[in-house]
């Protein structure tokens, strides 16, 4: 069967129907249909796929970002530490270097102190003068001569206590 077509004016054209439905077949419905939902179905697998690598690449730059954060904040902790270690031996450099610079006056300073508190203990107890001398040749014991020097307001009371030990009171 041969389909025929007409030609008709304008006018006419407005009121007339079609003789066919416009559109496709039945079949060819079906068709489009299956291969719409074959191309969806691939759709969403092929989106899913996506997401699904999108996630592990997701997931992945999160761990190395961590990894990442876990080394800087490591080596900010050493640099840290290392700022500490340097400035303390800066510290105790310029402390050495004060305490030798001032090393001869500190010995001074000591000396001073410990003549005048000894001659305050001595003025308080006169007879802790012998106990030091003895003190001191105990110490000397080895040497074939020592000689002790004593301030001539103490040398009245050492050598009343050294004759009782038995020393010679001229060297005193």
């Amino acid at each position: 069967m041969t389909r025929r077509a007409r030609v008709i004016r304008a006018e006419r054209a407005q009121a007339a129907s079609p003789l066919l439905s416009p559109g496709v077949g039945e079949a060819v419905r079906r068709r489009i249909e299956q291969g719409e939902m074959r191309s969806r179905v691939e759709a969403v697998a092929l989106v899913e796929k996506a997401r699904g690598e999108a996630a592990g690449l997701l997931a992945q730059a999160r761990a190395e970002a961590k990894a990442l954060a876990t080394e800087a904040a490591q080596l900010a902790t050493a640099e840290a530490h290392a700022q500490a270690i340097a400035e303390w031996i800066a510290v105790r450099s310029a402390e050495q270097a004060l305490l030798e610079k001032e090393h001869e006056r500190i010995v001074e300073v000591g000396v001073a102190l410990a003549e005048r508190l000894l001659g305050a203990a001595l003025d308080l107890a006169p007879a802790r003068i012998a106990q030091l001398a003895l003190s001191a040749l105990q110490e000397a014991r080895g040497a074939r001569r020592a000689i002790i020097g004593a301030n001539p307001r103490d040398a009245a009371p050492l050598r009343e206590h050294l004759s009782i030990v038995g020393l010679d009171l001229a060297t005193v």
